[in-house]
């Protein structure tokens, strides 16, 4: 249809547009119970890209989609990201350098069997997992030795072609491992100490004080002492409700609301006293609760302690819904954006509650915007600074390492003044996919000529090879080590494996298996040392393939 082609390679919007609407629906079918979802929207990129050498979209578009991507993922898992700054996180980490020390040593030794020079075998390296700024260091590094353009052309077919296994493998190694391991992973998560705080039900019981060791203990040392996975809603003395504060004490006697998970609950019992039948939270006579929604800058990215609800304004919040969890919060928990909260307090109480904390969604956007632009920014220019690699070359972080780096970092320190850096939970969800939608799109359209050109030519097969067995290697390590000897869950174990790809299409396949988050939450912390490490070993094929 040359009529259809033309019209493609005169519009880029109608281009990008095209392959995302069919990539999205062609994901969403199932085939052997497994949908790719985004994933296919390479896949079409691919197929389409190799109709002709001028369907292809410009960088810019490319590069804007995976700023976007890494950004909004740094942001949203910055607070795990530093959490898990741990044994078990740099147990993570460790691993993924192993797997990528793997594919290295299989690309060394087989480029050297095929007699790849050291430029092809570098960028079938950066290929095979799926790593543009290491690419884009072994080029810079060529270019500073010389070489033109027409030179860099042959190599960068190395990356065309090693790039769609490096997809592909990951995409039928996780429902393959997870088929020969037999596990649950919904099951699975409820065992992972996070995923179980975030998703375990949340329930009201009210406890009646019978121990005399809780009497004029406060509130807040209490809530300490058992962790901090509940809240107290309000206290019944003598007939009389009140919201409880971080100070308040109890007396033998007070009905008591506790709001938490039962196992929790039954941990406040045995501190406390006894379980009953009376249902507090039912009667909305003294108190009644509202749902607001956190929409005022001035008290976003501050923990709930230095807002003094209960102190100022008689009232309580007793959870937070935050995307498609609802969890419970303590003092140190941090409001964003966008976060739904149950506010209980007395009804005259209410409206000035609601005003204080914003309750207007309309506003969510501006600030969202005018944060996300200026994080974006500080990262793509801490992308551009040049750091120093072994041989004397220079690498940068780029339009990916950059962003996320600086997104963790923003993610971390909440706001700056009157900047709030976390954007809301839904504005995060629909930029990150709209981002990993164009990213897709354009690294498909731009590899698909050129991968079906080299396929075709005996030049492609040992590249497959190479790249093939570089990708493999690191899948296998990966899963089959982390998970029978280090232990990890596969929840976890994906995200992990989605870093050491550097992969955000294995990534959202990742999520689409688990149903949850953790994979982000492992993908944030390792990644950044994958892609440090591969533009390292990228440089180095350079100096030890000649």
């Amino acid at each position: 249809m040359p009529w259809l082609i033309d019209l493609l390679k005169s519009s880029p919007l109608l281009l990008l547009v095209l392959v995302v609407a069919v990539g999205f629906l062609l994901g969403q079918i199932k085939i052997a119970g497994v949908q790719l979802g985004v994933a296919m929207v390479l896949f079409v990129g691919i197929a389409v890209g190799s109709l002709d050498p001028a369907l292809k979209l410009p960088d810019l578009i490319y590069f804007l989609g995976l700023s976007l991507f890494v950004y909004t993922v740094g942001l949203s898992s910055a607070p795990s990201f530093f959490r898990a700054l741990n044994r078990q996180g740099l147990r993570q980490s460790g691993l993924v350098v192993v797997s990528l020390v793997a594919s290295f040593i299989c690309v060394l030794l087989l480029g050297r069997h095929f007699g790849l020079s050291g430029g092809i075998a570098s960028t079938v390296f950066s290929g095979s997992l799926t790593n543009a700024p290491s690419l884009a260091s072994a080029l810079d590094t060529l270019r500073s030795g010389g070489a033109s353009e027409a030179q860099l052309a042959p190599v960068v077919a190395g990356y065309a072609i090693s790039y769609p296994p490096g997809i592909l493998i990951p995409l039928l190694l996780i429902p393959l491992f997870r088929a020969i391991t037999g596990v649950n992973l919904k099951e699975e998560a409820k065992t992972i100490p996070a995923y179980r705080l975030m998703s375990e039900k949340i329930e009201a019981f009210t406890v009646r004080v019978t121990r005399e060791d809780a009497v004029g203990v406060e509130v807040k040392v209490i809530a300490r002492e058992l962790g901090n996975a509940f809240t107290f809603g309000r206290r019944r003395r003598e007939g009389l409700d009140e919201v409880v504060a971080s100070t308040t004490t109890f007396a033998i006697g007070d009905l008591v609301s506790v709001i938490g998970s039962e196992s929790q609950a039954q941990r406040v019992v045995a501190r406390i006293g006894e379980m009953t039948d009376v249902h507090l939270e039912h009667d909305r006579e003294q108190l009644d609760f509202r749902r607001v929604i956190v929409s005022n800058a001035k008290i976003a990215g501050r923990p709930l302690s230095e807002l003094k609800l209960a102190e100022e304004h008689g009232a309580v919040i007793t959870r937070i819904k935050r995307g498609e969890f609802e969890f419970i919060p303590t003092g140190e928990t941090i409001l964003q954006l966008g976060d739904r909260v149950r506010v209980l307090a007395r009804r005259e109480n209410h409206e000035g509650v609601s005003k204080f904390l914003g309750d207007k969604p309309r506003g969510l956007m501006d600030a969202d915007l005018a944060s996300l632009g200026l994080g974006m920014l500080i990262g793509l220019l801490i992308g551009e600074i040049p750091l120093p690699a072994p041989g004397g070359a220079h690498f940068k972080l780029g339009f990916a390492g950059g962003p996320l780096l600086v997104a963790l970092v923003l993610g971390r320190i909440q706001r700056t003044g009157p900047i709030i850096w976390n954007i809301s939970h839904t504005a995060n969800a629909t930029l990150r996919q709209f981002g990993l939608a164009i990213f897709a799109a354009g690294v498909g359209l731009k590899s698909g000529y050129q991968f079906s050109e080299t396929l075709h030519s005996g030049a492609a097969v040992p590249m497959l090879i190479v790249g093939g067995v570089s990708s493999l290697a690191c899948g296998v390590v990966v899963l089959g080590w982390g998970f029978y000897v280090m232990k990890i869950p596969l929840n976890t174990l994906f995200g992990v494996y989605a870093a050491a790809q550097t992969q955000p299409v294995t990534l959202a396949f990742s999520v689409g298996q688990t149903g949850n988050e953790l994979p982000s939450t492992a993908y944030a912390t390792s990644s950044p040392f994958a892609t440090v490490f591969k533009i390292i070993a990228a440089n180095l094929l350079l100096t030890l393939l000649k």
